[in-house]
């Protein structure tokens, strides 16, 4: 939580609000950036690799520094960096707004109708377009780059999890989800995640909520990523903002 729209908006907010080099770098390599704000959720777009999944599953729970220190061993520019930053503010992001969206949800298919009420509500109050699909670059961008930076990953891996994150949302957003659910074992989550027409007042309530920690998010993301690119390439790197996981919580503590 939240969902690709929320994350891209989100980060054209952050973007906004950064200046000089980093900006700059990371408006020339605008496309590597709009993947990073898909944060490890395009692992859960690996249908057919269950262990990709998992792979992704793993980066959500553990402490957030333990993914972005390998990253920030060495100094980072391009694609590398800009990817990097919009990572950051996936994360940002989720740390926020998990603890609320757990707290208020039974299960997993109210978690996924929150996120999807939440995109839509975005999608409103912005005037965007809805195709939830558009928001997902589709070529260009530099997938070696990006695999680089995670440990096993290919990159035809990022390749089609992208591929298939792109195709997924825009299928579940043309009305099919009801007949799938028919032939699936877990019913309901499908439907869940398709982008509903219109708000219902229990997901304004919420919606208005997570758009306090939205604001929250934002007024903290600009020195989470100062504190990662300050520390790229330094002896012993020290990402004092990255405790928590991408829950809000803090394992071990």
């Amino acid at each position: 939580m939240p969902s690709n729209v929320a994350h891209y908006v989100f980060g054209q907010d952050v973007l906004e609000r950064l200046s000089g080099d980093v900006r700059e770098e990371v408006t020339a390599s605008k496309k590597e950036f709009d993947i990073g704000l898909q944060g490890p959720d395009i692992f859960f777009y690996s249908i057919t690799n269950r262990r990709i999944s998992k792979y992704g599953s793993e980066r959500h729970n553990q402490p957030a520094e333990k993914m972005f220190l390998p990253m920030v061993e060495k100094q980072r520019s391009g694609a590398a960096l800009a990817y990097i930053v919009g990572l950051i503010c996936h994360y940002a992001l989720d740390r926020r707004c998990h603890t609320y969206v757990n707290g208020s949800t039974r299960n997993i298919a109210e978690h996924f109708e929150m996120e999807s009420y939440y995109d839509r509500h975005i999608i409103a109050r912005r005037n965007l377009i809805s195709r939830r699909h558009q928001y997902i670059p589709a070529a260009g961008f530099d997938c070696g780059a990006i695999a680089e930076l995670w440990p096993h990953i290919t990159p035809e891996i990022i390749r089609n999890c992208v591929k298939t994150q792109r195709f997924v949302i825009k299928f579940l957003d043309r009305g099919f989800p009801p007949f799938l659910n028919s032939f699936l074992k877990n019913r309901g989550e499908i439907t869940a995640l398709s982008l509903p027409d219109s708000m219902s007042d229990k997901q304004t309530e919420h919606a208005n909520c997570l758009d306090f920690l939205y604001e929250m998010a934002l007024e903290e993301c600009e020195a989470l990523i100062a504190d990662a690119v300050g520390s790229m390439g330094t002896e012993h790197p020290v990402l004092s903002g990255f405790g928590m996981n991408h829950k809000g919580e803090r394992p071990g503590v």
